[in-house]
């Protein structure tokens, strides 16, 4: 049986303060380090406790589990539960045992209050049915509370609302007596998904699938739901753990204990504090109100966070989801700055904001808009969407890193030029890498010159980018010009990753510990990442308009190399017209023809990265030659959770 340290580190759990240092960490409001996970960010005191409750806790089948991300309704939860486990609607006043201490106190977050200060609990002498709360994602609770026949109540809350309900807490923490911290860069944070357990709709979502799943086991809770019909929604959960009610009266008499302005108003919530974190009780009683956002929100930010709210559940929303989105997103005037309407940054102060991490101990990577890039970078992404004037007859590469990028810039050259008909003096990918002649938009044309002349480039234009989906300017999502996007299985598309960015980070040199680096990949943080969300914006895309952009495997292109390049030749225009042209072109573009040639074996780019960098193997299936079986094993997990219902295969 293994140890608990290589356990530990076959899952990509750290356990020691080394592995703990090296988790990507952003500061937080400028006030508090957090770090990321598993996926989500949290405190790194919170970490070790964490791994504690996943590797040791051991449920019981009459368990009851509360969980929640943050200012979802987490505090009136606790002691509605409390209130119907130790049946206190059948208690006098004098008993009311919630006058004494804050809810918080009466169910305790298991990894921040039970963990986080003892890390070997007596958690077995409790009486059951035992009533625990946790914050953290469905994805890292301990097998036993998965397999075991414990009940797990979720609640979850609309997103305007919590980002207003967590700026509130936070600047009640971290700014008492203070200017609070400015709510536009605390919205940008919530959107990046840079917050205590974010992101956001990752957490969300990952425990309403497990409840669409597994109905027996999840009950999924919306506060919104809550509010309105509390009566109901209370007999429900009552019913749900094993403790219905005997008649209405008894749900009236819990929703009267448990009122928000009851508890708000008693004395233990108006000048308590935690004992662990030293919070102050009043700060989980506001007004919890629905629809409260709107008097914080502009137009614009309620805009941008619908339209995030619509990409993310949008294959949801039918199944019963929550619903937030209330109007379309906002139009910005013409008139005015289309990145100052669009929450873009523009300057190189609000860019310093951003948050950053050191990717590999070698190069800052910040998070923009949903996705990591290189600080330089962001600027030419910013004028690249708010001033690029598309042509409908543009043809558009687009791809995530070290998914078949060179080889899809290569074949699309040679269709686009008809270099299926020239001879061997005419070979343009002969004379340069395909990169120069297939340029990617944000970091080789608008990051060099803030405003390039590309209209005198002659038509059809064929330009490239890493970038998502979402960023891309409203002209290329308007017109009638072509995308085509190519993406490759995680596993292999990893193991590229790590010899690309070892062979320029660390030449000549030990690697990057491929671990370490499967972490960071994992938990999405590099650049153009995260994987998953990246590929899924253009296949949901490519689902609903087919005619407009082209989804490629990269393994399907090996597989059947000809059938696939007919089928790109086809899409952007450029059909063949006979079988021997489409055999040039594979000729051409074949990997070990461009990986031989002069100009790929010695040059390099203006962004000095050596060509040789682009061509390494490009099989398919790589990876087992890398990943033991435990990390293929974590990342088949992961793909299979990211994917689910999205209709996208990415399996090898």
């Amino acid at each position: 049986m293994a140890d608990k340290d290589s356990s530990a580190l076959s899952s990509g759990i750290p356990t020691d303060q080394v592995l703990l240092d090296e988790l990507p960490r952003v500061k937080f409001w400028d006030v508090w380090d957090i770090c990321q996970w598993e996926g989500f960010w949290m405190d790194p005191g919170l970490v070790k406790p964490a791994v504690t409750f996943r590797s040791s806790f051991e449920a019981q089948d009459g368990d009851v589990l509360l969980a929640s991300t943050n200012k979802t309704g987490t505090t009136w939860l606790k002691a509605l539960c409390f209130c119907i486990m130790q049946k206190q609607f059948e208690s006098e006043e004098g008993e009311d045992m919630l006058i004494k201490d804050n809810p918080h106190f009466h169910v305790q977050t298991i990894e921040s209050m039970i963990y986080a200060t003892k890390p070997h609990p007596d958690l077995y002498t409790r009486p059951s049915p035992r009533l625990f709360h946790t914050h953290l994602p469905f994805s890292v609770l301990p097998d036993s509370i998965k397999n075991s026949e414990c009940k797990v109540v979720y609640i979850a809350r609309n997103p305007k609302d919590t980002f207003v309900s967590l700026w509130h807490f936070f600047n009640s923490i971290f700014r008492p007596n203070q200017e609070p911290f400015p709510l536009e860069k605390a919205f940008d944070w919530f959107c990046n998904g840079v917050h205590p357990y974010g992101p956001f709709f990752d957490h969300v979502l990952q425990y309403w699938v497990e409840s669409k799943e597994k109905p027996h086991k999840i009950l999924f809770l919306k506060y919104e739901e809550l509010k309105r019909d509390p009566r109901e929604q209370v007999k429900r959960v009552a019913s749900f753990i094993g403790r219905p009610f005997g008649n209405e009266e008894e749900a009236d008499q819990v929703l009267w204990r448990c009122g928000i302005e009851r508890l708000k108003n008693m004395e233990v919530n108006k000048d308590g504090s935690s004992v662990i974190f030293s919070v102050p009780n009043s700060s989980y009683f506001r007004r919890g109100v629905v629809g409260d956002w709107k008097n914080y929100l502009s137009p614009e930010m309620e805009g941008r966070l619908d339209e995030i709210t619509r990409v993310k559940l949008e294959e949801f929303v039918e199944e019963g989801m929550i619903k937030t989105i209330q109007r379309p997103p906002v139009v910005a005037d013409h008139k005015e700055s289309p990145a100052a309407n669009s929450s873009i940054f523009v300057d190189q102060a609000a860019l310093k904001k951003l948050p950053r991490v050191h990717f590999w101990e070698a190069m800052d990577i910040v998070h923009w808009k949903g996705s990591w890039i290189d600080p330089g970078l962001v600027m030419g992404a910013v004028t690249f969407r708010s001033s690029f004037k598309a042509h409908d007859n543009d043809i558009l590469l687009a791809s995530t890193i070290k998914t078949g990028t060179t080889w899809l810039k290569a074949l699309s050259l040679c269709i686009m030029q008809k270099q299926c008909r020239g001879t061997e003096e005419e070979d343009i990918v002969f004379k340069d890498n395909p990169h120069f002649h297939v340029q990617t938009i944000e970091s080789m044309v608008y990051s060099t010159k803030s405003h390039p002349d590309l209209y005198n480039t002659p038509p059809p234009r064929l330009f490239h980018t890493h970038l998502p989906y979402s960023v891309l300017p409203d002209s290329i999502k308007h017109t009638d010009c072509k995308i085509v996007y190519v993406a490759r299985n995680p596993k292999d598309t990893f193991v590229s990753l790590w010899h690309f960015f070892n062979s320029i980070f660390r030449p000549n040199q030990q690697p990057f510990s491929l671990e370490k680096a499967f972490d960071w990949f994992c938990n999405g943080i590099y650049p153009y990442g995260p994987f998953f969300d990246h590929i899924l914006q253009y296949w949901e895309e490519s689902k609903t308009k087919p005619h407009k952009i082209l989804f490629l495997r990269y393994e399907e292109l090996k597989k059947d190399p000809k059938g696939q390049v007919k089928r790109i030749a086809s899409f952007v225009g450029r059909p063949f017209e006979k079988e021997e042209e489409a055999d040039k072109v594979l000729w051409r573009c074949s990997l070990e023809r461009l990986k031989n040639l002069e100009v790929n074996r010695n040059g390099s780019s203006f962004l000095r990265v050596p060509h040789s960098s682009y061509f390494r193997r490009g099989v398919v299936g790589g990876w087992k030659d890398y990943l033991t079986p435990e990390l293929a094993d974590r990342l088949d997990q992961i793909t299979r959770m990211k994917l689910h219902g999205s209709g996208l295969d990415l399996e090898i």
